[in-house]
């Protein structure tokens, strides 16, 4: 073959290739607004335009073969298990084409404001604290036989269910040891939770902790539809 032979067989295979790359991201374009439409039709609450990326190339692909191997979207809001959250992250991997979109893997990491906190801890407990974040911890004021009081609180996970662990406590600025609690506020204070119920079969939380806006929380999902990450199955 000449050197005019061989140049023009290069132009045409970088044509050809060039196309197939345009062509996928273009398929790739129209499943990650398809996954924005299914969000914004789906997740109560939702705040804003979700972000969507779809990972992974070829992504035609991926298509073919009937599940994409990462899809992250970001929301600045929406309800998650009945409970409002903000800065919600989600990155699903192994998610179905097809409808209903099953995800065989996800993390979803959700931020609960210190007012929403403080709204769960008074519907399961009945004490009402006046929430702000310390650090890696929560601070609640209240008052207590019509003293003041101030708690340090932690939030850790145990068996899917989000803890407040006592820290501190003091009353009219004076420190008090856990010990010397009343057996009645010692109960109260033990059993704190920050319930998140309504969550979809396969979607538990794992982790917790205090950032500047509230409490982040992560969840792990498996085998659960990609639009009940966020929200609830009953929408």
């Amino acid at each position: 073959m000449s050197a005019r032979g061989i140049a023009a067989t290069a132009v045409a295979l970088a044509l050809v290739v060039g196309g197939a790359v345009v062509a996928d991201r273009v398929a790739a374009g129209t499943a990650r607004d398809l996954a924005v439409q299914q969000l914004e039709s789906n997740v109560p609450d939702l705040v804003g335009t979700p972000t969507v990326e779809v990972l992974g190339f070829p992504f035609l692909t991926q298509l073919v073969g009937g599940r994409l191997t990462e899809v992250r979207a970001h929301l600045v809001g929406a309800r998650l298990g009945g409970v409002s959250v903000s800065d919600v992250d989600v990155d699903a991997h192994g998610v179905s084409t097809r409808a209903p979109y099953v995800v065989r893997q996800a993390l979803v990491r959700a931020t609960l404001s210190p007012a929403t906190v403080r709204a769960l801890v008074v519907a399961r407990t009945g004490l009402d604290l006046d929430l702000r974040t310390s650090g890696d911890t929560l601070v609640g004021a209240t008052a207590v036989l019509g003293v003041p009081a101030s708690v340090t609180l932690r939030p850790h996970v145990v068996d899917g269910q989000i803890r407040l662990g006592l820290v501190a406590l003091s009353l009219g600025g004076v420190a008090v040891p856990a010990e010397s609690l009343p057996a009645g506020l010692s109960a109260v204070l033990g059993a704190l939770v920050i319930p998140v119920d309504g969550l979809p079969t396969g979607v538990t939380v794992t982790d917790t902790s205090v950032v500047t806006g509230g409490v982040r929380i992560t969840l792990t999902g498996t085998g659960v539809e990609l639009t009940h990450l966020v929200g609830s199955p009953g929408g």
